[in-house]
């Protein structure tokens, strides 16, 4: 099913943030190469949030996007197993899709803006 999406979808998928956290139905947003998803049996994702925001999360045109609240989109990527993905509910707007992918290279440490793509440890 997560095959036929494309990076920026947003779908209702069965997650658990927290390892202590039961598992519920929550909206997140895919990511990645959709080859990726069609290779593996996971999809990589981010959690979408009405709760916030975080420093880091990126405001989305939530109703564009076909969510029923105002939400944040917390650029820390998760695998989330295909079977756990439910049914698309929208998709984010290019600039949302583009203000999403600043912020999780910054998560990522892939930009430091020195000309230097990977930060060293």
């Amino acid at each position: 099913m997560v095959g036929r999406y494309v990076p920026g979808t947003i779908v209702l998928a069965t997650v658990s943030f927290d390892e202590q956290e039961e598992a519920k139905r929550r909206p997140v947003v895919l990511i990645g190469d959709p080859a990726y998803w069609r290779r593996d049996r996971a999809a990589l994702v981010c959690p979408v949030t009405s709760v916030g925001p975080r420093p880091g999360d990126v405001e989305i045109d939530w109703q564009t996007a076909g969510l029923s609240r105002p939400s944040f989109v917390r650029p820390r990527p998760r695998t989330l197993g295909k079977s756990r993905v439910h049914w698309e509910l929208g998709a984010l707007t290019p600039r949302d899709l583009g203000a999403l992918c600043d912020a999780l290279r910054v998560t990522l440490g892939l930009d430091t803006g020195k000309g230097h793509p990977i930060r060293t440890f």
